[in-house]
């Protein structure tokens, strides 16, 4: 029987492979170098191939919290900082082959937000926030620069 984490493994390769048909020729080699070694090599991605992957991860406007945790590079510590109302989160910042910074982090519902913004997602649910370069994956699949709509709070699956 397999374990956990293989599965895991698998699915995050499944995924790889099936968004190599819509990525660039070295965006595609980087995803068969990644499916060789382990999923640890998103890295290798550039931007615009990076953006098409990670929006391809979202299932109904929700992201899974463990096929985030796939493609963060094993060198990579998590730098989140816990504050007085949101204790539970992790933040990662790593770069692209093309030197593009990539954050990504998620935390648990946020209070505050819950307060000033009645009915937002961050303020009710785990959400997500995915930045590649200086766009924010929205929960439609979409990039925006916009920082600050809602749409840029992504619903963890199951949290």
């Amino acid at each position: 029987m397999k374990s956990e984490p293989y599965e895991r493994e698998r699915a995050v390769s499944g995924k790889f492979e099936d968004l190599q048909n819509n990525i660039g020729d070295d965006a595609k080699d980087a995803v068969i170098s990644s499916n060789n070694n382990d999923s640890k090599n998103f890295s290798n991605l550039s931007r615009d191939d990076a953006r098409n992957f990670m929006s391809g991860l979202l299932k109904n406007g929700e992201i899974s919290i463990d096929d985030l945790k796939e493609i963060i590079p094993e060198n990579v510590n998590n730098t989140f900082i816990p504050t007085i109302t949101i204790k539970n989160g992790e933040k990662y910042e790593f770069f692209l082959s093309d030197n593009q910074k990539v954050i990504i982090r998620w935390h648990e519902p946020d209070p505050i937000a819950a307060s000033k913004y009645p009915g937002c997602i961050s303020g009710s649910r785990y959400t997500a926030e995915i930045k590649v370069g200086n766009k924010q994956l929205k929960s439609n699949g979409d990039w925006s620069k916009n920082q600050s709509t809602n749409e840029v709070h992504i619903p963890i699956i199951g949290k």
